[in-house]
C-alpha cells in the first residue's frame, strides 16, 4: 500500500454499503500522513462513532488538523457538508446577492438540494476538484457517498448536468420572458391540475417552482465545467480507485463488477482492499485444541475465498487485506493501528 501511496495523489475509495469503506479510508489517509504527507481526507458516511475518532465534532464541512506525525506529514480532515458546498454554488453562480438568496429560501431547492439523486456525488466531486485546485495537500483521500451501486458515484454529476439542461429547464426559463403569466399559456388541463396544487401548497408554490427553474438554467455552464473537470480528475494519471469489499460472496461479485465498469469506462483501478478479515493470532499460547482448529479452519476458508476472488479479478489489480479490530469510541490510536496492518495478498493468476 506504500508503494500505491507514493506512485499517486488522489485515492477515491469505491465499493458497496456496509463493507467499512470510511474507516479503511480514514486508515489509508493516515497511513499516508505517517509516510510524510500533508493529507486531506473526505468522509462522506455521516458516522459520529468515527468522526468522533477523526475529530471532526463541528460536522460543518471546515477542513480539520487530525493528527501531526513525527515524519512531518499532517492528516486533515473534512466532513463533506453537501448542504452547505451547494449553498456555496449557488452562491458563486447567482446574477446577484438577491437572486442567491431568494433561491436558498426556496423549498424546492432546500429539498432537492439534499435529496435529489446525485446531488451528494456532485457536492463530493465539486469538494475534491476545489482541494486539487488549491494545491495544499500532497495526497488527497475521498471516500465515496454510499449508492445503491457504485458507478452512480462517477455518473451522477452528468445525470445532474443532464436534468438542468434538460427540456422542462428550458421550458421555465422562456415561461418567465412571456408576460401573459404562467396560467394564461398552460392548457386547460394543465391549468386545472395547477389550480388544485396551489390550494394544497399555497399560491406560492408555482413562483417557487418557476425561480427553482429559472435559476438552475443558469447553472448549466457551470456544472458542465465542473463534471469536465471533475472527469479530467478521476481519468488522470495521479488517481487511483480503490474497491473496498468484504468476504460475503454478493460484495465481492459486487467488487468484481464494479473493476469491469470502471475499468470500460477508462478509470484506473489499483486495488481491492479485502476488509474485516480474521486477525492472525499467535496460538502458541493456546492449549484448547478445539479453538485452534476453528481458527485454523475459519482462516483456511478465508484464503480459499481470497483466492478465488483473484482468479476471477483482471490482471494488474493489487489486493490487500485489513484484519477486524475493535477500538474505542474516542480513540484515534485505533485507526491509526489499523492504517499499519494492510498486508499485501500474493497474487497469482
Amino acid at each position: 500500500m506504500r508503494d500505491l501511496i507514493q506512485k499517486h495523489k488522489i485515492f477515491v475509495c469505491a465499493g458497496s454499503g456496509g463493507v467499512g469503506k470510511t474507516t479503511v479510508s480514514s486508515s489509508i489517509a493516515l497511513l499516508a500522513a505517517s509516510m510524510g504527507k500533508k493529507v486531506l481526507l473526505f468522509t462522506i458516511d455521516p458516522s459520529r462513532r468515527l468522526a468522533t475518532c477523526l475529530g471532526l465534532d463541528s460536522w460543518n464541512g471546515e477542513i480539520v488538523s487530525v493528527k501531526n506525525f513525527e515524519s512531518g506529514g499532517v492528516l486533515y480532515a473534512s466532513m463533506v457538508d453537501h448542504k452547505k458546498i451547494f449553498d456555496e454554488f449557488v452562491k458563486e453562480n447567482s446574477p446577484s446577492k438577491q437572486d442567491s438568496e431568494r433561491m436558498l429560501k426556496n423549498r424546492l431547492y432546500k429539498e432537492l438540494s439534499t435529496n435529489l439523486s446525485g446531488s451528494q456525488e456532485f457536492t463530493s466531486l465539486r469538494s475534491l476538484q476545489k482541494a486539487v485546485d488549491s494545491k495544499q495537500y500532497d495526497f488527497i483521500v475521498l471516500d465515496t457517498p454510499p449508492a445503491q451501486h457504485t458507478l452512480d458515484f462517477v455518473k451522477a454529476p452528468q445525470v445532474l448536468f443532464n436534468l438542468f439542461s434538460g427540456p422542462v429547464v428550458e421550458w421555465f426559463r422562456k415561461l418567465t420572458q412571456k408576460k401573459s403569466g404562467i396560467l394564461s399559456i398552460l392548457s386547460k388541463g394543465t391549468q386545472a391540475a395547477v389550480a388544485v396544487l396551489e390550494k394544497i401548497t399555497g399560491a406560492e408554490f408555482i413562483t417557487e417552482l418557476q425561480d427553482f427553474f429559472v435559476s438552475v438554467s443558469n447553472w448549466s455552464p457551470s456544472i458542465q465545467n465542473m463534471v469536465i473537470q471533475a472527469q479530467k480528475i478521476l481519468m488522470g494519471q495521479d488517481t487511483a480507485f480503490l474497491i473496498i469489499t468484504n468476504l460475503d460472496e454478493a460484495r465481492i461479485i459486487e467488487a468484481q463488477d464494479n473493476i469491469k465498469d470502471f475499468k470500460r469506462l477508462g478509470f484506473s483501478v489499483k486495488s481491492i482492499v479485502v476488509n474485516r478479515m480474521t486477525p492472525d493470532f499467535e496460538l502458541m499460547s493456546v492449549h484448547n485444541q478445539q479453538v485452534i482448529d476453528l481458527y485454523q479452519n475459519l482462516k483456511q476458508s478465508e484464503a480459499e475465498q481470497v483466492s478465488e476472488v483473484i482468479k476471477q479479478s483482471t490482471p494488474g489489480i493489487q489486493f490487500y487485506k485489513l484484519p477486524k479490530i475493535l477500538f474505542n469510541e474516542e480513540e484515534l490510536a485505533g485507526l491509526v493501528e489499523l492504517s499499519q496492518a494492510f498486508k499485501s495478498i500474493e497474487v497469482k493468476q
